[in-house]
């Protein structure tokens, strides 16, 4: 199990998104909301949805969307949000629990938005490939792709190189779905062989009186991967790619930096 098939997860997800992504969320909605107008009329697939995050304000503005993940905790999160919508708003959408390198829709989409670092929960680069052929298969010809990815960092890999001694980190501070005060510490290690991040999420949980009363480690596993790397896979999988920014607020790329791709399918 990866960190969010845990349904503790799940259900605080939304209580610590914003804070621990580093990603500015009006802008993430904005941007996707942008593409969405000018390319999502036949229908958006979201990869990697969550609990709806970007789903919900495409689905608001009356998109069609399909939400894909591989969690079902997560999609259970976002069904029960829909019971606070009208009945268009949940005709509109459509939830699939599936690998995101492994999935069968039986339809093609104008558009594909993996937004969040979905992609990089991708381990290998073989599953990285059969991901970009799954989403050619569902997209119409000269539909759109996009995704975000991180510049590999090295004084980061340098300071958690895999066989080193490491130190939880404090992450982030928040309330907790049960009205309790919730830390999130980080233990991480890379692996340079592989270029996969393993990290130990240990969630600590307090009282009113400030006593810890519940301590839960949680693994997550994503794969960094060079921007070389992502151009190549692209053009191998029949995207090209039209676009490449820092961030969602579609700053310049630079490196250190954050990657957001924007792809379009040649037929």
């Amino acid at each position: 199990m990866d960190l969010h098939d845990y349904s503790d997860v799940a259900e605080n997800y939304d209580y610590y998104l914003a804070r621990i992504s580093g990603q500015d969320d009006a802008s993430t909605v904005a941007f996707h909301l942008d593409l969405a107008k000018e390319y999502g009329h036949e229908g958006v697939l979201d990869v990697g949805c969550g609990t709806g995050a970007t789903l919900l304000p495409l689905l608001e503005y009356g998109f069609q969307v399909t939400g894909l993940d591989i969690s079902e905790a997560m999609l259970d999160v976002l069904r029960q949000k829909f019971s606070t919508y009208a009945g268009p708003v949940q005709e509109r959408a459509r939830l699939v629990c599936s690998d995101m390198a492994h999935f069968d829709l039986a339809e093609q989409y104008s558009l594909v938005i993996a937004p969040r670092s979905a992609f990089l929960h991708l381990l290998t680069t073989d599953e990285q490939e059969n991901a970009l052929r799954c989403i050619y298969r569902h997209l119409l010809a000269g539909g759109v792709l996009s995704f975000n990815t991180f510049d590999p960092d090295y004084n980061y890999i340098a300071a958690n190189l895999k066989g080193t001694r490491h130190e939880p980190l404090l992450r982030t501070e928040y309330v907790n779905s049960r009205g309790n005060r919730e830390q999130i510490w980080n233990i991480t290690e890379f692996d340079p062989v592989t270029q996969i991040v393993h990290t130990v999420w240990r969630f600590k949980e307090f009282n009113a009186t400030g006593e810890q009363i519940e301590q839960r480690d949680r693994p997550l596993r994503l794969r960094w991967s060079f921007e070389p790397e992502i151009r190549h896979l692209l053009r191998l999988c029949g995207f090209e790619v039209t676009a490449i920014y820092a961030d969602y607020d579609k700053k310049p790329r630079s490196y250190g930096s954050g990657i957001v791709w924007v792809a379009h399918r040649q037929s």
